[in-house]
């Protein structure tokens, strides 16, 4: 059975894993294409505000990936997963190194 496409029906799980699949098959945009949608369905992903965050710093959309990135960073954060906060702070800091402030 062949998947759909990003733009039909499906669950936050669906488009997470079909925008990991694009990333790992090198399109970016279509995976941050992907994560907007699994977010459109589930806003308090803080996974896919990570993905989608690292891929935008990647791709050198700086203002779009730190908003991301904090933002997974205060989700990961309210949900306790200490963990994953300390991963998107060091992601963070590393994106904030590769583009000072003007």
């Amino acid at each position: 059975m062949e998947k759909p496409e990003f733009g039909t029906p499906g669950t936050v799980e669906e488009y997470f894993r079909r925008a990991v699949g694009k990333a790992e098959q090198g399109d970016l945009q279509g995976a941050i294409d992907g994560y907007t949608e699994a977010l459109g369905l589930g806003p308090k992903n803080a996974a896919a505000y990570y993905d989608r965050g690292a891929l935008r710093a990647r791709l050198g959309q700086q203002e779009d990936a730190l908003a991301d990135l904090q933002q997974a960073a205060d989700l990961s954060r309210a949900h306790g997963d200490m963990e994953h906060y300390q991963q998107v702070v060091e992601t963070l800091r590393r994106v904030r190194g590769e583009f000072p402030s003007p």
